[in-house]
């Protein structure tokens, strides 16, 4: 296993299409890996994600003290697109910095 600290841009990361947090919602449905990439796959992500009520104050944590490195995201690379990788651990904060990037106000 190969671990290493790097810098990534929000873009090249991906929300995991099966977040255990996902897994007992009545909607869920698994995605196939090969598919994570797929626009449709990462929005129906990332709409779960948004529907989670802590998402609001980790995107005002985020604006008010900047992004803090104190819990790293984790993730690995994606077998099925060069230089994208899926978040194992941090989809709530990667989340909250698409929502704070797009701009959009704190309706869900």
């Amino acid at each position: 296993m190969n671990i290493r600290e790097e810098t990534l841009s929000h873009t090249a990361l991906l929300f995991d299409a099966n977040n255990p947090r996902f897994q007992d919602l009545e909607d869920f449905v698994v995605a196939r890996e090969e598919r994570f990439h797929e626009t449709s796959v990462q929005e129906r992500a990332y709409a779960r994600l948004k529907r989670d009520e802590n998402l609001i104050s980790v995107k005002h944590s985020i604006l008010r003290n900047g992004y803090v490195n104190v819990e790293r995201m984790v993730v690995r690379p994606y077998d099925f697109q060069q230089e994208k990788f899926v978040v194992i651990e941090g989809n709530r904060r990667l989340a909250a910095i698409r929502w704070i990037n797009e701009g959009l106000p704190d309706r869900r």
